[in-house]
């Protein structure tokens, strides 16, 4: 049977402290990354710098939905990007990859079995690896050629099963990348709006003013 969610079970006060304490959980995973943004992250945004190709994003579940949005941030910007379905590139799709590339995997476990498959044939390419992951022991993180830690000290779900703060944790790390990858000079305000946002409420009026 379905819980009772009646003012009876949770008040109106109640549910906004539920709501804050969420937040909390939030902005502690954050700030624990603090103390580990490192030298790791200057070589992983230096290996986005360099890429003569596209960054290719991978992950499952909602790493995976995270990885969509890096992709977009980091293509929105002027760095060539896509996300790839870690189990169809198991299937076919890791044949997008070319040797010019270089891929991000967004993995919490780091033992995330559609990740792991298709590493070999990414190593095989010889395209680096940069890991997101929770576990700096992980296959992941011992494979990869920068491994950044996202761990967090505890999730915002009371049951431990919903991982709000673990998939909310690299897209700031896609922030920092957007003022430090774009590869089209020191600023991604140097690349021209229209050509990456036609739309009108985005770059389209640069195409208006014939910019």
């Amino acid at each position: 049977m379905d819980p009772d969610y009646t003012d009876a079970v949770y008040t109106d006060e109640a549910l906004v402290d539920l709501g804050r304490q969420a937040l909390i959980v939030e902005i502690d995973g954050l700030r624990a990354q603090l103390p580990r943004l490192g030298l790791d992250f200057a070589r992983a945004c230096r290996i986005c710098l360099n890429c003569r190709g596209r960054i290719v994003v991978t992950g499952m579940g909602k790493s995976g939905h995270i990885g969509g949005k890096i992709a977009a941030t980091l293509a929105s910007t002027g760095t060539p990007a896509f996300f790839m379905h870690p189990g169809e590139a198991s299937h076919g799709d890791v044949g997008m990859i070319t040797r010019e590339d270089a891929v991000l995997a967004l993995s919490n476990s780091g033992e995330t079995a559609e990740i792991l498959t298709i590493v070999p044939a990414i190593k095989r390419l010889g395209v680096p690896l940069i890991s997101f992951t929770g576990s700096v022991d992980s296959s992941l993180a011992r494979i990869a050629t920068v491994h950044l830690d996202i761990g967090v000290p505890a999730e915002a779900c009371p049951l431990n099963l919903a991982p709000p703060p673990r998939p909310l944790r690299p897209s700031p790390s896609a922030m920092r990348w957007r003022s430090r990858c774009s590869r089209h000079g020191d600023s991604p305000s140097r690349i021209s709006p229209a050509r990456i946002r036609p739309a009108p409420s985005a770059g389209g009026c640069c195409c208006m003013c014939g910019m």
